[in-house]
């Protein structure tokens, strides 16, 4: 696919940077929420906070590995004017669950045919469903489960489905067919 001069972004933090305060641990909670304190604008809940907290800091801790390093990852911010054009220089994105379960930059990562790998929360579902509907997504149980042969081979076989996938499924259209149970699988 022309245009993929990189392996693999890690990006995140920018809209929902208040997952990564340390004033937003877990362990706050209990006294946070009561005050109002706690959540900005958000559809979240305590469990879905956790799990994208646990997420951020095991993908924070591995991605200055020499392992991280190995398989082309790297860590880049962007602004708002940037993401789009900068997302779509990579052939992959790695995206911590959201304080929402899903989260937008795994749909913004499709529709410039960067395919996105999130890890597996043990409590949810709701990944592995989206695999089943056709999403091109690869799904690890851990960060450290993402080399440079394993995405050589996740390239090779999702990647020719993106153009495909985008086209059909990533419209208005696409959705509602979707979300009505006209189509139990896009691509």
């Amino acid at each position: 696919m022309r245009g993929k001069e990189f392996n693999v972004l890690a990006s995140w933090g920018e809209i929902v940077s208040w997952l990564d305060e340390a004033k937003n641990s877990v362990h706050a909670i209990p006294f946070l929420e009561p005050s109002g304190q706690y959540f900005e604008i958000s559809n979240t809940s305590l469990r879905a906070v956790e799990i994208a907290h646990k997420a951020r800091s095991q993908l924070r801790s591995w991605i200055n590995t020499p392992a991280a390093r190995a398989a082309g990852a790297v860590y880049r911010r962007f602004g708002p004017a940037e993401w789009w054009n900068q997302l779509a220089r990579y052939r992959f994105l790695l995206s911590p669950t959201g304080s929402g379960i899903q989260t937008a930059k795994n749909i913004e990562a499709l529709l410039v045919l960067t395919i996105p790998i999130v890890t597996r929360p043990d409590e949810f579902t709701t990944y592995d469903e989206l695999v089943e509907m056709g999403f091109p997504i690869v799904l690890v149980r851990r960060w450290s489960d993402v080399t440079l042969n394993r995405t050589a081979a996740w390239w090779a076989e999702l990647s020719p489905r993106l153009h495909s996938f985008r086209r059909n499924c990533l419209t208005a259209e696409g959705f509602w067919r979707m979300y009505m149970g006209d189509v139990s699988r896009c691509e």
